[in-house]
């Protein structure tokens, strides 16, 4: 804060500001009103004087902690505070701030945030230390709120077009820029100082008489004995020497019935249509504010009759601004309850907050003359003068119908998303039970039929016949592998697939895979390669479906690659695992369709007229079997025309 502070009352004339003063015994009543836990410590770090808020807080008494060192009452903690609060009292640092246990004279603990601040003296060398105790177990957002409404009273004050001034009996402790700037001043700092002292320097006159005003007789020190002064008084620029006029404002301030300190509003009459003029500005500004702001505004008076009704407000309801007494207002503003019965005055936030209620969050409808309805969220607050009768009530609303009818929507389509999920969910486990009866049914007719084509083939006595049994039995056993890849998707599905496992010949294993696959190869002719380590790893698992996890991707590799290309099978050892790859030459594989390979029923070609057959059950076998064996498995392909690689990654022994 530039151009407000609190600092400790000066004991030397202003003309000896250059010297250091000793700090004070108590803090000023500002601090020692606040809502926010305060203590003033010496450069020791001794207790000087705390405020009624620590005292609430903590359960102690002044006498318990006046002159006690700070840190008996605070819980040590990992961070160097100590050594930041020397470097604060030799005025290397202006504040620290650390969290800390506070322990309460019941013995209870509390987190608190503590804040030291050090303040100068007018010569700039440190005189006490302020800390601040926030506490973050249950007060953090009110205090949060007390701070945010401090710092608007702050500047509100520094904003005040006149010369403030608040102080005790020590001198002044509170001036705002204005008053340095209404009597020459060269600081603010300059402003705080004995009375009687400012008084001299600026050969104070009443207007009235012109006489000069003697020692005791200020307005300030009147207040300070509990006067109430208006008044006007002649003072003299400290800078171009000519008189100034100011109407004095003083009056004490009071906590219970005793005087606390004083506050004077010094107002600058030397030109009384400046004055006016400036007046006139601030409550133009004051309604522009009001006016255009984005939220509705409405305020009663004492009454309960409307008086402001801002075009937030107009907008939002429907109808234009006029006084409006409460008995009128259901039916005007058309108030609704949220179950759409008529709202009755007496139940509307802004007639409660002229009974002198505060309300937060209260919501009802408004049905507006163009036919919609609205959701309106407000609070309210009682208006009080200054010295203290009601004088209406304020209410600050907006419109909530949109952000409510959006989560209405979130909640429809989540509804409806459970809902197509379990539709999925259904629909997937007819299809597996339907693939699995299928298999099963599809099984019996074909084991008929080549069991037939055997014994047919012994019988038969020329070239044509066995020709067409060949043909059969081709067919029928690319069916029965084609039924075997769904008889195991239906096991893998329903959890019913096991695995025998044992030691494993990784050449054997190899060997007796790429025998399977070369007469389909001889035939397109596709080359097969292999690359084997001349130490394999020891592998175990089920040596039948590491042969099926093998042989599903030797044929698939074999089944997309043209005459002249080349499959090859590697082994290697990695680190705890074994990599097995299968690459080959093909048509490879569109980037689109890499992440689906290793899905159930997932194609490249999945038209009528496809080139390759099969039901694209392979990959989704192979990424299962190794699941199963603890393994994982990966896919890549620069794109089509230019190969495939897959990989299979098994644990090994160690």
């Amino acid at each position: 804060m530039d151009e407000v502070a609190i600092l400790p009352a000066a004991t030397e004339p202003c003309g000896t500001l250059g010297r250091n003063v000793s700090p004070p015994a108590q803090l000023p009543p500002l601090l020692h009103d606040a809502p926010v836990a305060i203590a003033s410590v010496d450069l020791e770090g001794r207790v000087l004087d705390v405020n009624r808020a620590l005292l609430q807080a903590s359960g102690y008494t002044v006498e318990d902690l006046r002159g006690r060192p700070f840190s008996a009452f605070i819980e040590p903690g990992g961070d160097d505070a100590r050594g930041r609060f020397v470097a604060l009292t030799r005025g290397e640092l202006d504040s620290y701030r650390v969290e800390r246990k506070v322990r309460t004279r019941s013995g209870e603990l509390r987190d608190v945030e503590l804040s030291v601040s050090l303040v100068r003296g007018s010569d700039g060398r440190p005189s006490i230390c302020l800390a601040v105790l926030q506490d973050l177990t249950t007060h953090r957002r009110a205090l949060a709120n007390e701070a945010h409404r401090a710092a608007e009273l702050l500047a509100v004050i520094d904003s005040i077009p006149a010369a403030v001034y608040i102080g005790g009996a020590d001198g002044i402790t509170i001036a705002n820029r204005v008053a340095a700037e209404q009597l020459g001043f060269a600081a603010v700092g300059d402003v705080r100082c004995d009375i009687s002292i400012l008084s001299g320097q600026l050969q104070n006159r009443f207007a009235a008489t012109g006489e000069r005003v003697p020692p005791g007789q200020e307005p300030f020190a009147r207040a300070l004995r509990g006067e109430r002064v208006d008044t006007e008084i002649v003072s003299r620029h400290l800078l171009t020497g000519q008189d100034v006029v100011e109407r004095v404002i003083a009056a004490p301030i009071r906590i219970a019935d005793t005087i606390v300190g004083a506050i004077a509003v010094n107002i600058n009459i030397t030109d009384r249509k400046e004055t006016e003029e400036a007046l006139r500005l601030s409550n133009e500004l004051l309604q522009l504010v009001v006016q255009q702001s984005s939220e509705a505004i409405v305020v009663a008076d004492e009454s309960g009759v409307v008086r402001i009704f801002n075009r937030a407000a107009e907008r939002l309801y429907g109808v234009h601004g006029a006084p409006t007494a409460p008995e009128e207002w259901t039916a005007h503003y058309r108030l609704r309850r949220l179950d759409g019965s008529a709202l009755p005055f007496q139940e509307s936030a802004l007639y409660r907050a002229v009974r002198g209620q505060r309300v937060n969050e209260a919501r009802w409808l408004v049905d507006r003359p163009d036919g919609t309805r609205r959701t309106l969220v407000g609070g309210s607050a009682p208006l009080r003068r200054a010295d203290g009768t009601p004088a209406g009530g304020v209410l600050i609303a907006r419109d909530d119908t949109d952000r409510l009818a959006a989560e209405q929507e979130r909640e429809r389509l989540l509804v409806e998303a459970r809902r197509a999920h379990q539709e999925i969910e259904t629909t997937n486990r007819i299809k597996d039970e339907f693939l699995a009866t299928l298999s099963h049914e599809l099984r019996t007719p074909l084991n008929a039929i080549l069991g037939w084509a055997r014994i047919l083939r012994s019988r038969a006595s020329d070239d044509a016949a066995h020709r067409a049994l060949d043909v059969i039995e081709r067919n029928a056993r690319a069916q029965a592998r084609l039924i075997d890849d769904l008889l195991d998707v239906s096991r893998i599905i329903t959890g019913k697939i096991r695995v025998q496992v044992e030691p494993i010949d990784l050449a054997v294993l190899a060997a007796s895979a790429l025998e399977s696959v070369k007469p389909a190869a001889d035939a397109k002719g596709v080359t097969l390669e292999t690359k084997l380590p001349p130490a394999p790893p020891r592998l175990s698992g089920d040596p039948q479906r590491l042969q099926q996890i093998l042989w599903n991707l030797l044929s698939n590799a074999v089944k997309f690659t043209e005459s002249g290309g080349r499959v090859t099978l590697e082994m290697a050892g990695e680190t705890r695992r074994l990599r097995i790859t299968v690459s080959d030459t093909g048509i490879g594989i569109a980037p689109a369709m890499l992440p689906y390979v290793f899905d159930r029923f997932t194609q490249g070609d999945s038209s009528s007229t496809r080139h390759h057959t099969g039901l694209g059950l392979g990959l989704a076998i192979v990424r299962h079997l190794a699941e199963l064996h603890g393994g994982t498995v990966a896919a890549e392909s620069a794109g089509e025309g230019k190969g495939a690689t897959f990989h299979v990654w098994l644990p090994v022994q160690g």
